[in-house]
């Protein structure tokens, strides 16, 4: 290959400035996740232990036990039909219109009517 077909075929600087800018911001969102990942694990943590702890007190203060426990667990996620370890609610019919409604949303999109939320969570 002669110099100048070598000289054509290397990037400009331009594209190589480009390049590296675009891995350099990669990088940043790469670290940026990755600190959002931890921060995730800790408030996960946190928040299993949390419900150990009012577990602890309900069963004092109630008398279950943990086959009951796991039987309501079990039952909740069956609700949508999937035994995947996941509860997920299911979309609704409009009491207004009879439109299916989001469950994000909690209003028609059709006639604009706010649902009632059927429970707390």
């Amino acid at each position: 290959m002669s110099v100048f077909g070598l000289l054509t075929s290397l990037p400009s600087a331009a594209e190589s400035s480009l390049a590296n800018s675009r891995v350099s911001d990669a990088r940043a969102e790469a670290r940026c996740a990755q600190a959002e990942v931890v921060a995730t694990r800790r408030q996960v943590d946190r928040l299993q232990m949390i419900c150990e702890a009012m577990w602890t007190i309900g069963k004092r203060g109630v008398g279950s036990d943990d086959d009951e426990l796991l039987s309501l667990i079990e039952q909740i996620y069956l609700r949508d039909g999937r035994l995947d370890g996941r509860s997920r609610s299911t979309a609704s019919a409009c009491a207004e219109c009879g439109t299916v409604v989001s469950v994000r949303t909690g209003v028609c999109l059709y006639c604009g009517k706010v649902q009632s939320q059927k429970t707390v969570f």
